[in-house]
Order: C-alpha cells, then structure tokens, then sequence
C-alpha cells in the first residue's frame, strides 16, 4: 500500500475511521428529529412527483434515481471541492488508495473530474435552488 513519509499507517487511519464511524452513530439520534420535523416539506416533493407522474407522463422510478444521482454527486463534488492544495489532493488520494475509494468507480472519476473544475467557483445558493419558475405547474407549498 501507498505510504507517505511521516504519514500515518494503515492501522492509524483504519483507527481514525472507526473512531469518526463510531460517532456517526451518535448522530443518528439528532437525526432521528430532524426527520420529524421535515416530514411536510418530504410530503410536498412526493406531491410534485405524482403531479408529474399523473399528468406528464413521468416514470416514478427513472425520476426518482434522478434526482437521487444528481444530489449524490452534488454531494460527492462539494466535499472534494473543499480540498486546499496539492497536499490535501495528495493526501486524499492516498486515503483513497489505502481504503478504496469513490475515485475507484467510473462515476467517481466524473466526479472527482468535475469538482477540480469547479474546486474554486462558487455554487448556486439554496434559495436559487428552491425558487419556483413562474410557469410552474406545481401550486406552492401551504403557507406561502
């Protein structure tokens, strides 16, 4: 396996891993909450879903995997976007090699490709994101 010099070994990095994994769990609790407290907003996107589906001909399934890969790989390309400098690239692609990673699969080299491109330019906000077109066919959410 790939080793740096004064990097850490394999077992270190494996031990820091379980440590992070370990915490994941502890999370789950929170999240637990947050779920509850989203439940309207989940309501309203399968809402948008079956509009379609029921009066445009979408298929539920392809549009669903849709939508789940382009957020996935929004995802994937934000956190790596995040690396500063060739150490941190170098670094990350040693973690990678060590532990296997998503730059291991063909949709992890686009996207590893991609967040390179974009690493220093800014992302459209959540509210451009959220905003309605006026043509919508969709009604707005209650309370607005």
């Amino acid at each position: 396996m790939p080793e740096l010099a004064n990097g850490p070994s394999d077992e270190q990095i494996q031990e820091v891993i379980d440590a992070c994994e370990a915490q994941d769990k502890l999370i789950l609790h929170e999240h637990m909450e947050y779920m509850r407290r989203i439940q309207p907003i989940r309501a309203r996107r399968a809402e948008i879903i079956d509009i379609a589906v029921k009066t445009r001909g979408f298929r539920r399934t392809p549009l669903k995997t849709k939508l789940k890969e382009r957020s996935l790989l929004r995802k994937a390309a934000d956190a790596i976007a995040k690396l500063e400098g060739e150490d941190d690239w170098a670094f990350y692609e040693f973690l990678g090699k060590s532990l296997g990673s998503l730059a291991d699969l063909p949709l992890g080299r686009a996207t590893m490709s991609d967040a390179r491109k974009q690493r220093r330019d800014k992302r459209d906000s959540l509210a451009e994101l959220r905003r309605p077109s006026a043509e919508s066919a969709f009604p707005p959410p209650a309370g607005e």
